[in-house]
C-alpha cells in the first residue's frame, strides 16, 4: 500500500461521479507531483509496470513536449488554487515506457487532505500508439 491509499477510494468515488460510470482504475499523485498509487490495469493499458511508476514524477507519463506546460499549470494551480483542467474530460497524450505516445481521455480531480493536495485521474486510451519518429 502506498501513502495515498487512504484517499484512493474517495478519489475513485469522485471520479465515478464526474464520469457518470464506475471507475475501475486510477492513478494518484501528490502535490509535489509524485505518483503514489496506480492500479495495475491502468499501468498495463499505458504500457508500464506499476513498479516503474510508483514514487516517480507524474511527468514520467507526460510526453516531453507537454512537460513544461504541465509544470507551469500545476505550479499555477498550487499558487492560486484556481483549477482550469480539473473535473472535466480532457483529450491528452500519454507517454509509454518505450517513449512512444498514446492518445487518451483523462478526467483529473483534486482533493485537499491533511498533508496537502492529492490528485486522481482516470486515463482511457482512445487511440493507437504513435512512435516518436512517426510524428
Amino acid at each position: 500500500m502506498t501513502e495515498a491509499s487512504p484517499h484512493v477510494d474517495r478519489l475513485r468515488a469522485r471520479l465515478a461521479t464526474l464520469t457518470h460510470h464506475a471507475v475501475p482504475s486510477i492513478i494518484v499523485a501528490n502535490e509535489i507531483g509524485l505518483i503514489e498509487h496506480v492500479d495495475p490495469e491502468l499501468a498495463r493499458s499505458l504500457r508500464w509496470r506499476v513498479d516503474q511508476l510508483l514514487d516517480q514524477p507524474l511527468t514520467t507519463i507526460i510526453p516531453r513536449r507537454f512537460r513544461d506546460a504541465h509544470n507551469l499549470g500545476f505550479s499555477r494551480f498550487l499558487m492560486t488554487r484556481e483549477p482550469t483542467l480539473l473535473d472535466r474530460p480532457l483529450g491528452l497524450w500519454v507517454a509509454t515506457a518505450s517513449g512512444d505516445e498514446l492518445r487518451a481521455e483523462h478526467v483529473i480531480t483534486g482533493m485537499l487532505v491533511e498533508r496537502g493536495w492529492v490528485f486522481g485521474a482516470t486515463i482511457d486510451v482512445v487511440g493507437e500508439e504513435v512512435a516518436l519518429d512517426a510524428r
